[in-house]
């Protein structure tokens, strides 16, 4: 059985910004009500050698205020649970070949037992030259002489979704694999890499573990969406470099990866799920405003009104409250848009 949160509307303000440090002041008569929990979009123009550094942004001296008190009861009869601190989170956009830096937040926070707004803060910027981030980063990830792929034969394999996969003896044998119990598999399958490099733990493709059983090989396989918690809300990631992923089958006389064993727990220890969070998404990219760059939506217009239903199905679906984040785009010369989501 599944379950799905409380709807939300979470709402984008894109606010320009060219200076690397700044104050904001946050206009809240301008920005939808608190408890939609809108999403500031701080958008920094780089410079024309922008791929040249990498970027590190930090929220100073945020001054707080108390919510008022309908906006915080909202906010605790659904429960939402915040940082105490505003999370940025960043990602390099390019448009008309020009490089942006976008700094998302949500100035909205749970402080000492309130939830607070915030009403202004400093933005600091920080870029380094990647040969120096690059210096840095060899002091912390791995490297090697060779890649894994340098050597030997090795069979590429394609997957669209995440899941467990099944390679049986006979498909082995297929790809010209006549040792099952030799054969390996890596790759780092199709979750959208972090721009920090710093974050990958290897500077070549990781082994995957394997369950071996009597005809065939048992693997998990990442596809190329992910979900992310941030905020009190689930967020979707998709590599949009790619629609499937990758993995790479080879033999070895090394011993293969296995999956760890987890130590037995007695009943009494143990806690009892009947419900999991469970996804839907729509996505269709078949519209952009500037005919390039990453930022797509689907290609109905909503222009004088004009509605739109969408349909998601869950099997088991229980009747706890449910989450939806939708994002949206407008465009007006003169006329102020906006828009609404009813079940």
């Amino acid at each position: 059985m599944y379950k799905i949160l409380r709807f939300l509307l979470l709402l984008i303000v894109t606010l320009p910004v060219t200076a690397q440090q700044h104050f904001v002041t946050v206009d809240w008569q301008i920005l939808p009500p608190i408890h939609t929990l809108p999403e500031m979009v701080e958008e920094i123009s780089l410079p024309a050698d922008f791929r040249s550094y990498s970027y590190q942004v930090a929220i100073e001296f945020p001054e707080f205020e108390d919510v008022d008190v309908s906006t915080a009861d909202s906010l605790q009869n659904a429960a939402v649970v915040l940082p105490d601190f505003p999370q940025a989170q960043t990602d390099v956009a390019i448009s008309a070949h020009k490089g942006y830096l976008n700094v998302r937040f949500i100035p909205v926070v749970y402080r000492n037992g309130r939830y607070q707004k915030v009403n202004s803060f400093k933005l600091s910027l920080t870029t380094t030259p990647l040969a120096q981030a690059r210096a840095t980063l060899s002091t912390r990830v791995p490297s090697i002489q060779n890649s894994i792929l340098s050597t030997g034969k090795f069979v590429k394999i394609k997957i669209s979704d995440s899941g467990v996969y099944q390679l049986t003896h006979s498909d082995l044998r297929k790809m010209g694999f006549n040792s099952p119990e030799k054969v390996h598999i890596y790759g780092y399958g199709g979750f959208l890499l972090s721009n920090h490099f710093a974050s990958h733990p290897y500077d070549d493709l990781p082994e995957v573990p394997v369950y071996r059983s009597a005809n065939a090989l048992l693997f998990y396989a990442r596809g190329t969406l992910s979900w992310e918690w941030n905020t009190n809300v689930y967020r979707r990631i998709r590599n949009f470099y790619s629609n499937d992923a990758y993995y790479f089958v080879t033999e070895s006389e090394e011993p293969a990866l296995q999956f760890p064993l987890e130590e037995s727990i007695s009943a009494s220890g143990a806690i009892e799920l009947n419900t999991v969070d469970a996804y839907a998404l729509y996505e269709r990219d078949a519209y952009s405003w500037s005919k390039s760059g990453r930022e797509l939506y689907d290609s109905y217009d909503y222009v004088n009104g004009n509605i739109q239903n969408y349909n998601f199905r869950l099997p088991g679906i229980t009747s706890d409250d449910a989450k939806i984040v939708v994002t949206f785009s407008a465009k007006s010369m003169s006329n102020t848009s906006s828009f609404s989501v009813t079940k």
